[in-house]
């Protein structure tokens, strides 16, 4: 099978052969597919190949293991955000925290449908690009320190007019608000 070198690389991992054809069959167009069978053979691929997307099937793995292993691969990931979906029909809150302090993105769950798929791939996409969007916007938008000389004109000339206003006001019998 052809590869297209400008697709994005998916790192699939599951022991259920039926869950590998699904997956293979919805991603093989948008995604160069690399499958694995094994945690520790994926963990490996993680190290070496330059992988966007990860699918992690939990079905065969114990929830330690499972842990474990998602902690294993954000590491290995390194400072990358790399999106790791994983498969689960367990989606209890404690699970579901638990799985996602360990590294996981989101969740796909089962049984598996396509559009579900599709869906929390483009929303792992969309929320990497809107966390570095606004970690640009707000490098760019940092404000600079003020020295303190200035910082000193500054509260000088706000105190003048400030004295000028209460001043009106107390003229004017009106009143003054202050924001800050």
């Amino acid at each position: 099978m052809k590869t297209n070198p400008l697709l994005p690389i998916a790192l699939i991992v599951t022991q259920d052969r039926a869950s590998a054809s699904f997956l293979r069959r919805v991603l093989r167009l948008t995604f160069q597919l690399i499958e694995r069978d094994d945690v520790s053979d994926a963990q490996e691929t993680l190290r070496t190949a330059s992988v966007d997307l990860v699918i992690l099937d939990s079905k065969n793995l114990e929830e330690d293991e499972l842990f474990l292993t998602l902690s294993r691969f954000r590491s290995a990931l390194g400072k990358k955000k790399t999106p790791i979906l994983l498969i689960t029909g367990n989606l209890k809150k404690k699970f579901a925290q638990d799985t996602l302090r360990a590294g996981a993105t989101d969740f796909i769950n089962e049984p598996l449908d396509e559009d579900e798929i599709e869906q929390r791939i483009v929303v792992s996409f969309q929320s990497f690009e809107r966390t570095k969007n606004v970690s640009e916007v707000a490098k760019r938008s940092t404000p600079k320190t003020q020295t303190s000389s200035s910082s000193l004109s500054n509260r000088q000339f706000l105190n003048d007019q400030a004295i000028k206003e209460i001043s009106k006001a107390r003229k004017n019998e009106g009143h003054v608000s202050l924001l800050i």
